[in-house]
């Protein structure tokens, strides 16, 4: 009987002498070795390599081979692929790109197609093949490719260690041996939703009479109680209450119509009154069982004060009628009839996901503060106008919608709504007005604020410096600016009145405006905050009482107001003194200490309320008599073709304008500060932009895929509907982003996706957290997903963005990445919380910084993901004993929860999915956009010292590697210029084998991300092994990524068709419930089987990996602090040749680190660099370029398992390393 060996010599035989044009190589050998050959398969130009094993001789080697005496793999340092063909698997066959290539192991037909899961290349056609083509020749003009105007294809050379393609070459053979799947596996599609059945009208049944009528009476009884009436009097003062007849016609009108828009002034009551008016009329109508009210607020704080000032009003406790529904804070009402306060994101997915369901359990939904029009209100617009037109359509129960606003032109809407969405179905749309408040508001534009600054005869010491100084705290420079704006706009009004009014942009094209010794109008220079410092002083100071709102655009001019008013004191203010002053900071990041702003002072103390637009709507500060106003603001802008975000300075609307302006005069007369002149308004746009115009639709696309509404086109049709809709960039790069994460194929959801959209956190960040479940590493990727970058843990207000960088680096293990540092910081600070230590959690946030409210944010997070897990059988269930996930999760699920390497490589795939690389030429990081891209200064990898940042950008290598989560634009720079932030170094291997899209070229080239191009350049192994490794290692990562989505296949229960191994041999969950599946889900991450042996090879690969770079980075630190300290001696030596002779012993001794800390060292390089000749400049080379004799450091470990690849045994570098390892 042939032996398996022999079938295998002559399957290859076969297939060589039908397929093979010419030979490379071959080698004499009685035993099995390798073979390469090339051959040219059909309509192809590029040639093919088939790495094989077979027994027998072999002709003589070519020039170009090896030397025919000793065998390739000992030579090389490739191991022997397989000792035999595993009897479950079909051979090895390592397809490497598109066109064909194979490295094997075993022998396979030949004619085989590569697998679809990286074929990037073939699938988009011709059009992209051709663009591989342009970009190898450099056909393509720098900065564009055919296929794309934004991202730029950049080329680097970078080196890898022998480690990685040994490393791979197991980990693809041990892919073969536990069973994963060598052909596509896809991820099936969720089914579509039922469509809504018809069903007969159901709200009388809603209302029993007897339980109608005892709702009634006992709001009599209530409303007849003393202190009842107390607080309807005060209600009565309200001009929304003050005239009876004005809230009967409100009500007829919210009766009659479909939607009501409700114009209401500001002060009028609209928020707070407008839900009881509803409540009170059904409850007195006998129709109290069936009421349920929502009423959504743009802010968590807005909807939380609107809760307890309507329960307190109701004579209630918070929680029995009225309540409040935020994100991770639950305060629903307990009993009918019912007002519950929602934020508009949780009934954006309250709407998404319950559907018409979700709508039909409610009488009445108010929208308060349309006019933000921020992308959530946007979309709830769109959601209530489509499903309320299908369940009208349908003759279905639907509730009452009210649009509420204190500014906004109610045409608009009235259009929008009463547009027929379905045939025969059109709402009834209309609207309704109220009068404000009859107390007078005066507003002070700049001019006269500076008239009564004059009245005052010469300005007092502490004020001239803030407005008339040269310093970077004077606004004299803004001064001029706003007049001489408004001198050129009232020329042009006169000369040309009747072209309109001259708008911000169009004078910023006038030649006085270029000519103006001043700053751009956008730019965040902060020139405007002396004058906001002295206008508050100077209310301080003269006069009548009354607390002050100040607006202003961020968080960053709020703490710089805050340290000016209390570090300059000017008129002589002490604003620390609280019996006479008491400052607040009201920003969406102080969660913690937001509400203090409702606490009561003592008689006779000012407050002065130093906001962001968070005050602008919704909230009542009804001690407010002055409202100094910049005109600024800040919104967040999402580019979806550069993938850059950014916060703006922007000039404010006419309609936030007047929501400020509001703030003032609530209980008496106002006044208004508007530190810009009247022709500067009169240019504001007329509304805020539609801010679902620049954002990102990534999480909104996620929900209308995961739960489809119904209504025909999906996602797209549906956003293209929306009043005004995201661009169709923005939409595409939502679906993209959401393809690259397994969540969208072929335009439809997946049952992966639907479980990311289950978390309610963004979709990357929800991958991470299956991801963790799969590599055993399920805690550190929690708390990276549960972490909110926009509301950090580690953060004080108080200090400097450089302390607070000192202080990361506390926790710093030399891992060059933020990620590790917050999940430490999370661990010691959930340790303290557990234990209950309550003086090391205040000596934590005392000095490390750590924000007790951040935390129980994500704490809370962590219990709704908690929810999810448990529900897959990923976890345990939630049991109520006080317990988190943290602490409840299993050995199985996280046995890895220490490697930091594994966790920094899956955020590469996830959380920080971006990649730069460095230029040593320009020193600088290079994008996929023409943006000049820099570390942020939030960053432990950016460096405080100018000296230290000055040597890192001289020696560090060109084409090294750093992921990051989104990159920032610079405000302040002229430049196309952008901060990145949330970075980790990485290694070529990690940004190849995790990145999101690479692309297989010639000339050992790969595209990761679609832009950057690493030339991988291999040492210490045979040419014709080290010719392929970007073949090899794109077939590694191919395996990686078949591996991740053939376990999602099995853990979600998915039906991967005949394609099974042994993760498929157990029942199937769906046939035996819930438990049968979590036993399933147990077997298949505790059992020794492909999982395990899968993500041990890839902690192998990654493992030895870091041991390489690491030991490289010891040593090249040592030469370049080497090399610094000759240049300062050097440099010391030119500056002063007389000590020469008598200095040398001594200086030669110092140390770089004492050579940095001089005050003139920087000067002193400087000038010795263009003086002195450096022999060894920028040694380091292309990414690391180590040297042969660091390979064979860590040889013993690369080659692990085979034991037929030499060793050095006299090598000491190689067996610290594998101890390191081990």
């Amino acid at each position: 009987m042939r032996t398996r060996t022999g079938s295998v010599v002559q399957r290859w035989e076969r297939a060589y002498h039908r397929n093979a044009t010419h030979d490379i190589y071959h080698t004499h050998s009685p035993t099995r070795i390798l073979q390469a050959s090339f051959r040219t398969r059909k309509n192809l130009n590029k040639p093919i390599i088939h790495v094989r094993r077979y027994g027998g001789t072999t002709p003589a080697a070519a020039d170009t081979g090896p030397s025919p005496t000793e065998p390739i793999h000992e030579r090389s340092g490739l191991p022997r692929l397989l000792e035999e063909d595993p009897p479950h698997t079909r051979p090895l066959a390592i397809p490497v790109a598109s066109e064909g290539l194979y490295v094997e192991g075993a022998v396979e037909s030949l004619t085989q197609e590569p697998p679809a899961a990286f074929q990037e290349v073939s699938d988009s056609g011709e059009q992209q093949r051709a663009d591989l083509v342009a970009l190898e020749t450099g056909d393509v003009e720098e900065g564009q490719t055919s296929t794309s105007k934004v991202r730029q294809s950049r080329a680097f050379v970078v080196e890898v260690p022998r480690s990685n393609i040994l490393t791979a070459i197991d980990a693809i053979k041990i892919s073969r041996e536990a069973g994963v799947p060598q052909s596509n596996v896809q991820l099936t599609h969720i089914e579509e939703p039922t469509p809504v059945t018809d069903r007969p009208n159901a709200e009388a049944m809603l209302d029993p009479p007897l339980l109608a009528g005892k709702m009634a009476d006992d709001l009599q009884r209530k409303m007849s109680q003393p202190f009842m009436e107390e607080r309807m009097r005060n209600r009565a003062k309200l001009p929304l209450m003050a005239d009876r007849s004005t809230s009967s016609a409100l009500l007829r009108t919210i009766d009659k119509h479909d939607v009501t828009v409700v114009l209401a002034k500001t002060g009028s009551g609209k928020t707070t009154q407008v839900p009881q008016l509803i409540l009170t009329d059904r409850v007195l109508l006998h129709r109290g069982p069936s009421t349920s009210i929502i009423c959504a607020q743009p802010r968590r704080i807005a909807a939380t004060s609107a809760a307890r000032r309507v329960a307190y009003e109701r004579g209630e406790a918070l929680g029995s009628h009225v309540g409040y529904l935020i994100r991770n804070d639950n305060e629903s009402p307990k009993r009918t009839p019912s007002i519950t306060f929602y934020t508009i994101g949780i009934l954006m997915h309250r709407l998404i996901t319950g559907g018409p369901q979700m709508l039909q359990s409610h009488s009445h939904i108010i929208i308060d503060e349309v006019h933000e029009r921020d992308a959530q209100i946007d979309l709830v617009l769109s959601l209530l106008r489509k499903t309320i037109s299908t369940l009208k359509a349908r003759h279905q129960p639907y509730p009452k919608v009210v649009l509420m606003s204190a500014t906004i032109d109610p045409g608009r809407f009235l259009e929008y709504f009463r547009e027929p969405v379905e045939e025969g179905s059109q709402l009834s749309a209309e609207s309704f007005e109220v009068e404000g408040r009859n107390h007078t508001v005066q507003t002070h534009y700049l001019p006269d604020i500076l008239k009564e600054f004059s009245d005052e005869n010469e300005l007092h010491p502490t004020m001239e410096p803030l407005l008339q100084g040269k310093g970077r705290k004077s606004s004299a420079s803004y001064i001029k600016n706003e007049l001489h704006f408004a001198s050129i706009a009232r020329e042009k009004t006169s000369s040309q009145s009747d072209q309109g009014k001259l708008t911000n942009e169009q004078h910023q094209q006038e030649p006085g405006w270029v000519d103006a010794p001043v700053t751009s109008l956008d730019s965040p220079s902060n020139t405007y905050l002396g004058l906001v410092v002295a206008v508050v002083a100077f209310i301080s100071s003269v006069k009548a009482e009354g607390d002050v709102l100040v607006f202003l655009p961020g968080k960053l001019d709020i703490d710089i107001v805050y340290d000016e008013l209390i570090r300059t004191k000017p008129l002589d203010l002490d604003f620390q003194d609280e019996s006479r002053f008491k400052l607040f900071k009201l920003h969406s990041s102080l969660r913690d200490s937001n509400d203090m702003v409702f606490d009561k002072v003592p008689r006779g103390c000012r407050r002065i309320i130093l906001a962001t637009n968070i005050a602008e709507t919704s909230i009542t500060l009804p001690e407010v008599v002055y409202v100094v106003d910049t005109g600024k603001a800040r919104t967040s802008v999402f580019d979806p073709l550069t993938l850059t975000r950014s916060l703006p300075y922007e000039w404010i609307s006419r309609t936030n304008s007047i929501q400020r302006r509001g703030r003032a005069g609530r209980v008496r007369d106002g006044h208004y500060y508007a530190l810009f002149s009247q022709e500067r308004y009169e240019a504001f746009r007329a509304m805020a932009l539609p801010r679902i115009t620049v954002s990102n639709v990534v999480e909104i696309v996620l929900l209308l895929s995961a739960y489809p509404q119904p209504h025909p086109g999906g996602p797209r049709a549906f956003l293209r509907g929306m009043m005004d809709p995201p661009s169709e960039a923005a939409i595409d790069s939502a679906y993209k982003e959401l393809t690259s994460l397994e969540a969208i194929s072929d335009g439809r959801i997946t049952k992966l996706g639907r479980i990311v959209a289950q978390m309610g956190i963004p979709p990357s960040a929800a991958k991470a957290v299956l991801l963790g479940v799969l590599f055993g590493c399920l805690e550190p990727m929690l708390i990276l997903a549960c972490h909110d970058f926009n509301n950090p843990l580690i953060y004080n207000g108080e200090v400097s963005i450089s302390t607070i960088r000192e202080t990361k680096r506390l926790y710093d293990r030399d891992f060059e990445s933020d990620l590790p540092i917050l999940i430490d910081a999370f661990r010691e600070y959930h340790a303290a919380y557990r234990s209950g230590n309550s003086a090391l959690m205040d000596k934590l946030r005392e000095s490390r910084s750590i924000r007790h409210a951040s935390y129980l944010e994500m704490i809370l997070t962590s219990k709704a993901i908690h929810e999810v897990l448990a529900k897959l059988g990923f976890s345990s269930v939630p049991i109520g004993t006080g317990a988190t996930i943290f602490e409840t999760l299993h050995a199985n699920v996280n046995y890895n929860k220490d490697n930091m390497v594994l966790v920094k490589a899956l955020a590469v795939n996830t959380i920080s999915a971006e990649i730069a690389a460095w230029s040593a030429e320009a020193l600088r990081w290079e994008l996929d956009v023409p943006s000049e891209g820099y570390t942020s200064r939030n960053s432990i990898n950016y460096e405080d010292k100018r000296s230290t940042r000055r040597i890192r950008r001289k020696h560090r290598s060109h084409g090294r590697l750093m992921a990051y989560a989104w990159k920032r634009n610079i405000d302040d720079s002229e430049k196309d210029e952008a901060w990145l932030e949330h970075t980790t170094m990485v290694t070529p291997l990690v940004a190849l084998l995790f990145s999101r899209s690479a692309i297989l070229g010639a000339s050992n080239v790969v595209e990761l991300n679609q832009w950057l191009r690493l030339e991988l350049k291999a040492h210490s192994m045979n040419p014709a092994i080290a010719s392929q490794t970007a073949r090899i290692l794109t077939e590694a990562k191919k395996t990686l990524d078949r591996f991740m989505t053939h376990s999602w296949c099995q853990l979600i229960a998915n039906d991967t068709g005949n394609d099974r191994s042994d993760l498929t041999t157990l029942p199937s969950p769906l046939a035996h419930g819930k438990w049968a599946q979590r036993r399933l889900i147990n077997n298949i991450l505790s059992r020794p089987g492909t999982r395990n042996k899968m993500v041990n090879a890839i902690t192998t690969m990654l493992s030895a990996d870091d041991v390489y770079w690491a030991t490289y980075r010891a040593k090249r630190r040592a030469e370049i602090d080497a090399e610094e300290a000759r240049i300062a001696e050097e440099a010391r030596q030119m500056a002063n040749p007389e000590d020469e002779g008598s200095s040398k012993s001594t200086s030669t001794k110092r140390s770089a680190t004492e050579a940095k800390d001089d005050d003139d060292y920087d000067e002193i390089v400087v000038a010795a660099e263009k003086m002195v000749m450096q022999a060894n400049e920028d040694s380091e080379g292309p990414n690391y370029t180590p040297e042969a004799q660091q390979s064979a450091q860590v040889e013993g470990v690369l080659n692990g398992t085979d034991s037929t690849v030499r060793r050095s045994q006299d090598d000491e570098p190689e067996q610290k390393a594998s101890a390191a390892l081990s």
